[in-house]
């Protein structure tokens, strides 16, 4: 099965154990994720989708939410005045919340005109003092390749270049890092420790959350119509501040998921800690009166060793992995919503990120500590990709981890996920005609942004299907077996069905 994501930050292969047809199919398969989340008691936390938001307006324009429902306006107020990121707004959070219902201003408060609006806040990287031990951080850019977005760069003499250039300043002018440099107390660091409450096992690769996620499938994500970012105060703050060194508007928490912050400890001794992390964080790269641009970064990938009472750190590291073809992915409105027909009109394309990096100015031998216990990196990664994403399939959530779609895929299709721009060098390889062809063939037929495929080892493409196509209400009534949960998983084992139909037509 050959599976394209937008930002390709694995690839995976699943053989077929049982080869029923004398056929080997290869399907390149879509991951569809639909997220949620919904504040009770000032604690966020999932709910069922019957509650989610039901709109309707009256005769003069009037919006109404029925049944108390979540939108994803109300999700994102909550994060924003959320300031610590526990998921639970305390009383002197709320005293934020209370001003604003009161419609009181009141001096200080930095939600009724967000600081980042007039820049980071200047102390922002000024928390360090002579007395304790401070770490040096240097930050590294390279600016996202223009000529690798897909959509971009293939239409700069079209009405889509003329109507997206405007979008597309906050993008070009971000050039260089926002700070350089900057000097954190050791201290800030221990975020990245395993906290009281938490327990790990290191040889079983047992993850943690350093930030938890405030969104799940089936519901609302967070609003893409927003400029500024909060500040992030309290435990979590250093990574606000960390990813701020590359631009001044941060967002800790993506819109959609995967969202939040995953450790693992790699190795260990009675003093020291070696951690691997993840963090899935994006950008804003637009002011007013241009729309929001979203920069959203496959992942930033980290390791830290430090001694497990948080006293110091023996070397950091904190990148965009660029080992890939595609890295980034970028969403930006091209329509208000009183603008455009449906909500929000977005354009979205992937690109290159040739580096986005954060190093210690000076990294201690960390290599000469001895430890007692340790896993591999592999194992350390592979756990925490498990953590973000369940039981760690390359079929994500959706259509892809229904029950019956998951067994066809085992028993008929050999399978796995591939990258335009991947397909694009194997189609160049003169070496490899046949292999070259098929590449070609897929290329052919590929649509933006993601397209299943099922086809033959030679390149003949038997059936496929459009992510846009599969998330389009057709009109069909469809009648869903009790085994799917949903109409896209029903369609989408239609889609596989179908590919295998034209296959024993061939045998035949």
């Amino acid at each position: 099965m050959m599976e394209t994501n937008k930002s390709g930050d694995s690839v995976e292969q699943n053989l077929s154990k049982n080869r029923t047809s004398g056929f080997k199919l290869v399907l390149a398969s879509i991951l569809v994720a639909v997220i949620a989340v919904t504040s009770d008691r000032f604690v966020l936390s999932p709910v069922l989708s019957n509650v989610f938001k039901q709109e309707e307006k009256n005769e003069q324009g009037v919006q109404f939410v029925q049944n108390g429902g979540v939108d994803e306006e109300i999700v994102s107020l909550f994060v924003n005045y959320d300031e610590d990121l526990d998921g639970v707004i305390d009383l002197a959070e709320f005293i934020q919340v209370g001003n604003r219902i009161l419609n009181r201003e009141v001096v200080g408060d930095s939600h009724q005109k967000t600081p980042i609006e007039n820049g980071l806040p200047r102390d922002l990287f000024h928390s360090t003092s002579g007395e304790e031990e401070n770490l040096m951080i240097v930050s590294y850019f390279t600016p996202v390749v223009l000529s690798s977005m897909e959509k971009y760069s293939k239409n700069q003499n079209s009405d889509f270049y003329n109507e997206n250039e405007k979008q597309m300043q906050g993008l070009k002018s971000w050039t260089m890092a926002h700070v350089p440099s900057a000097s954190f107390s050791v201290k800030e660091f221990k975020a990245f420790l395993p906290a009281p409450d938490q327990t790990y096992n290191l040889l079983q690769a047992q993850p943690w959350y350093i930030l938890e996620p405030r969104v799940e499938k089936d519901g609302p994500g967070l609003t893409n119509n927003r400029y500024y970012p909060p500040v992030v105060k309290g435990r979590l703050a250093i990574i606000f501040k960390l990813l701020a060194m590359f631009h001044p508007r941060p967002f800790v928490l993506t819109r959609f998921s995967p969202q939040g912050s995953v450790a693992c400890t790699r190795a260990e001794n009675n003093e020291f800690l070696d951690i691997v992390f993840r963090i899935h964080a994006e950008y804003q790269l637009n002011e007013p009166p241009l729309l929001p641009f979203w920069f959203t970064p496959g992942q930033f990938l980290g390791n830290i060793v430090m001694k497990k009472d948080g006293s110091h750190v023996e070397s950091f590291h904190l990148a965009v992995p660029n080992n890939r073809s595609l890295n980034v992915d970028m969403e930006w409105l091209v329509k208000e919503k009183e603008e455009a027909d449906v909500d929000v009109e977005m354009e979205v394309d992937i690109g290159f990120l040739p580096q986005l990096e954060l190093r210690v100015e000076s990294p201690l031998p960390g290599n000469n500590i001895k430890w007692d216990r340790e896993i591999s990196f592999e194992e350390a990664y592979k756990a925490i990709e498990e953590k973000f994403y369940g039981s760690g399939r390359t079929l994500r959530d959706g259509p892809l981890e229904s029950s019956p779609i998951v067994h066809l895929l085992m028993e008929k299709f050999i399978s796995s996920w591939s990258l335009v721009a991947e397909l694009k060098v194997i189609a160049a390889n003169a070496t490899e005609r046949e292999i070259s062809e098929a590449a070609k063939a897929h290329l052919n037929i590929y649509r933006f942004p993601v397209e299943s495929v099922v086809s033959l080892p030679n390149g003949t493409v038997l059936s496929r299907l459009n992510a846009n196509h599969l998330m389009e209400n057709d009109g069909d009534q469809l009648e869903i077996p009790s085994e799917f949960d949903n109409d896209l998983s029903f369609k989408y084992y239609r889609f596989l069905e179908e590919g295998l139909a034209k296959v024993n037509k061939i045998k035949l």
